[in-house]
């Protein structure tokens, strides 16, 4: 299920088809809030999903620090391991160092700073590593290419499901290109490897043409590099829109999509937008946890309900 559809079902089911009792951006702010817990809930189940791997290419032979700053994708929750290059091809593992202990890198004799036990330290939208990097030096001191220099591996980040109209570029690029509306976010990267299932409307009846994945995001123009050629874009769209509908698909599997449907609908009884006689935040949030609990039972993973508390 993409956004529109989960956006639809949780509709459907709750009798709020008029845009005059809740709009859309309100919907979706009850879905996303649904699919928070959701996502978080069964984190454990899909965490393998989420993990990346990226080589970066950093030329530092200018630098004067004793470490060489690696900026973190955007999409970036949580780093796993860093890799320094050595000597082409060798990469060494970097000793993950406390930020509050920076200062000992090289300072310190428990903290030994050199090619072969390289450091790393994580300072939020960057990483330092230890020492810095040198293309320039000499063979066998330190790497001998500037290609791949450092490898970082991480878990992304999920985030919001977005639904909206979009403005495709397109006859100019290898890649169609696509500017989100208003709920789009400017962080980079935010939805790069998420798919995306493009609309077009006609005549007032929304039909999904394809979904796509997202290559590359640029927060500050809130762009998306598609994964996806002009031709083909030709060919799910005649014509050639400029203007399409977007809607992003959860990165949890599709298996627990509907979890978010059922969650978002107590999200909404909570707010006193569904009548409690027909679904009792109380009740239905622990009839949820037990049924996710069957689901994840497949897992050999149990969740015990009375560590969640539901609230009125």
């Amino acid at each position: 299920m993409d956004a529109f559809e989960i956006l639809s079902t949780v509709r459907n089911m709750s009798g709020l088809h008029e845009s005059q009792k809740i709009g859309t951006p309100e919907v979706m702010r009850y879905i996303n809030k649904a699919m928070g817990f959701i996502s978080q809930y069964l984190l454990e189940t899909y965490k393998n999903d989420l993990i990346k791997t990226i080589d970066d290419t950093i030329d530092d032979s200018a630098g004067t620090e004793r470490f060489t700053y690696m900026n973190k994708p955007g999409d970036c929750q949580e780093v796993i391991s860093v890799l320094r290059a050595t000597e082409v091809p060798e990469l060494k593992v970097c000793t993950i160092v406390d930020i509050r202990d920076k200062i000992l890198v090289g300072q310190n004799v428990n903290y030994p700073m050199n090619r072969l036990y390289p450091y790393a330290v994580d300072e939020g939208p960057k990483i330092a590593v230890f020492p810095r990097l040198d293309p320039t030096a000499v063979a066998g001191q330190t790497q001998t290419s500037a290609a791949d220099n450092l490898r970082l591996s991480y878990w992304k980040r999920t985030t919001d499901l977005i639904f909206s109209k979009g403005v495709a570029t397109i006859g100019t690029l290898a890649n169609i290109t696509l500017q989100l509306g208003y709920d789009g976010k400017v962080r980079d990267d935010i939805y790069n490897d998420y798919d995306v299932a493009l609309y077009q409307d006609i005549a007032g009846q929304m039909t999904c043409g394809t979904i796509v994945k997202c290559n590359d995001y640029v927060g500050r123009t809130k762009t998306m590099t598609l994964d996806m050629s002009y031709a083909d874009y030709e060919n799910v769209f005649p014509g050639s829109p400029v203007n399409i509908w977007y809607a992003l698909v959860p990165i949890i599997p599709e298996a627990y999509h509907n979890f978010i449907v059922d969650a978002a609908l107590i999200e909404l009884a909570k707010a006193d937008y569904i009548s409690r006689d027909r679904i009792d935040p109380r009740v239905d949030y622990v009839d949820l946890l037990n049924r996710l609990n069957g689901v994840l039972s497949a897992f050999g993973k149990t969740v015990n309900p009375d560590n969640v508390r539901a609230t009125a």
